[in-house]
């Protein structure tokens, strides 16, 4: 609690080099492997603030580190973190090596779907950091793969993916065109965790065409075949795309409800970061409704979290939960959150 607290912390130079210290001592201080784990990549993300070549070589510490304890869950994060960084340093042949590695190691078990779970993550991110020739080169190497090793799915899934890219080139009509291309190829198969996967990129290519309608109603399909499939990770994603559609639709209270959704799922995988924002949207949306009850429970849920926040983001979370339980009528609750 007291690593994370400090990795939201304080977001000025002094403030970081002294949260970077005190992680340093807390890390040197325990002999726990897990929380060595856990807490250098923790000091990465605080040093990274400032220091972005500092911190991309301790997180090469940090795969190392994971390989050599056998945490393979962990060293496919610190890659896809490295990645990640990497990127934001605009240096994209060494993002794209690192990536690499990551692919490699999720098909290291002769797992083709863990491959290809790899090369979506991958293009993914080259999509978010706008990188989009470089996504649309892997898609079309992936795809010729596929094609030549005759895997149906992976060539639905890729064409899912190249559907995504298409829209981010702005070319949104092939985006689409592509998407129910890749869908209808799923569809053949009657894999259902790959039908919810194109579906929720043929979701997210629809909000891009402003075809929001259709978009909750494929997106809404593709999260009740992840719920029953287990599709988590996807869910999460499923969620914030549907919210988004909702939202341009006039339904608020629904994009807010399925904000909410994604936060606590994002939480329940770990992703700490991508549910407290998550789910500071979704009170956002609660607030701008006035609809102080069904945001007092979200609320209810990040004070739980609040206890490894700052002190002043702890303060922020207090007051904002009191200020809506007193809208609600729950004045005793109110002064609760208040003291």
């Amino acid at each position: 609690y007291q690593l994370h607290a400090l990795s939201r912390g304080l977001f000025d130079d002094q403030g970081q080099a002294e949260a970077a210290r005190r992680a340093g001592e807390l890390l040197d201080a325990t002999d726990d492997p897990l929380v060595q784990r856990a807490g250098a990549l923790t000091l990465t993300r605080i040093r990274r603030e400032t220091q972005l070549d500092a911190a991309d070589a301790e997180l090469v510490k940090v795969v190392a580190l994971r390989q050599a304890t056998g945490d393979t869950e962990g060293q496919l994060g610190a890659l896809q973190e490295r990645a990640a960084l990497l990127l934001e340093l605009e240096r994209v042949d060494d993002a794209l090596d690192v990536a690499g590695q990551l692919v490699d190691l999720h098909g290291a078990s002769g797992d083709r779907e863990a491959e290809q779970a790899g090369l979506e993550a991958l293009v993914e991110l080259l999509v978010g950091y706008g990188h989009i020739d470089r996504a649309a080169t892997l898609c079309n190497d992936a795809l010729f793969r596929a094609n030549g090793r005759g895997q149906i799915r992976a060539a639905a899934a890729v064409r899912g993916l190249m559907a995504l890219v298409l829209a981010a080139m702005g070319q949104v009509d092939e985006g689409v065109a592509e998407a129910r291309a890749a869908l209808q190829a799923a569809e053949k198969e009657g894999y259902r965790p790959l039908v919810a996967s194109v579906q929720s990129r043929l979701g997210r290519v629809l909000l891009h065409a402003g075809a929001f309608s259709e978009a909750r109603e494929v997106l809404l399909e593709a999260m009740n075949t992840q719920i029953l499939t287990r599709g988590r990770a996807e869910q999460a994603t499923t969620l914030q795309a549907l919210a988004a559609a909702e939202e341009r639709l006039g339904d608020g209270p629904a994009a807010a409800q399925h904000l909410a959704k994604a936060g606590r799922l994002l939480m329940e995988l770990g992703d700490v970061s991508g549910a407290v924002g998550t789910l500071h949207e979704a009170l956002e949306r609660y607030d701008d409704l006035d609809l102080h009850e069904e945001g007092s429970r979200v609320g209810t849920f990040l004070v739980g979290l609040s206890a490894s926040f700052p002190p002043a983001e702890q303060l922020r979370v207090l007051h904002g939960q009191g200020t809506r339980l007193a809208r609600a009528g729950r004045l005793d609750d109110a002064a609760e959150a208040f003291r």
